[in-house]
C-alpha cells in the first residue's frame, strides 16, 4: 500500500485533527478543579470527549468494510496498530445508545436500583455494587465506569494528543503531486 499522502487522505486527517482538538478540550474540562464549570459541563464533557474520540476511531477504523482501506492507509501514515487504545467505541455506544441499555436494565426482573451520573471512586452504595452503576466518573483513577466495564481516559487522551501531533505534522508537510 502507497504510503504518501494524497487529498482525500489530507481531508481525513484534517477532520481527524478537528476531532483530536475536540477530544482535548473536553478532556481538560474534566481537570477543572472543584467542578467550576458545574456537573452538568462534566458531563457534556464526558460525552463530548467518548464521541469525538468515537470519531477519530470511525476515521482510522471504518465500521462499513467498504472503507477499510481508507482507514489502513491512514493508521500506515499515521504508525498506529490495532492494539490503540481508540479503536474501542464501545463506552461511546454506551453512551450514544443509553435508551437501549436503560431498557435492558429495565427488563431485568431483581434488582431495579440504579445510580447515574456518579462522581467519585466505585465502592459499594447502599448495598449496590458496580454493575448498579450505569454512569460512574472516578476521579482517583481516571477512568469511566458504565456497569462495572472500566474506562480509562488518560491512556486514550494521551494516545489522541500523539495522534493530533501527528496528523499536525503531515498536514503541514508538502504535498505530493497526488493532491
Amino acid at each position: 500500500m502507497e504510503s504518501t499522502m494524497n487529498r482525500k487522505d489530507w481531508f481525513f486527517l484534517h477532520e481527524m485533527k478537528t476531532q483530536c482538538e475536540f477530544a482535548v478540550l473536553a478532556f481538560e474540562d474534566l481537570e477543572l478543579p472543584g467542578f467550576s464549570a458545574g456537573l452538568g459541563r462534566f458531563w457534556f464533557s464526558i460525552q463530548s470527549f467518548l464521541v469525538a474520540v468515537g470519531n477519530i476511531s470511525k476515521i482510522l477504523w471504518p465500521s462499513d468494510g467498504r472503507y477499510a482501506e481508507r482507514g489502513e492507509r491512514l493508521r500506515l501514515l499515521l504508525g498506529i496498530t490495532d492494539a490503540s487504545p481508540i479503536q474501542c467505541r464501545s463506552f461511546r455506544n454506551y453512551f450514544e445508545h443509553f435508551d437501549e441499555r436503560l431498557e435492558k436494565w429495565f427488563a431485568i426482573p431483581h434488582p431495579r436500583d440504579i445510580v447515574d451520573r456518579n462522581i467519585g471512586p466505585i465502592r459499594t452504595l447502599g448495598g449496590l455494587d458496580a454493575k448498579h452503576f450505569l454512569r460512574n466518573y472516578a476521579f482517583d483513577v481516571h477512568a469511566l465506569f458504565f456497569q462495572g466495564e472500566r474506562y480509562d481516559l488518560v491512556p486514550v487522551c494521551e494516545e489522541v494528543k500523539t495522534l493530533l501531533s501527528k496528523a499536525s505534522a503531515l498536514l503541514n508537510a508538502p504535498f505530493s503531486s497526488g493532491m
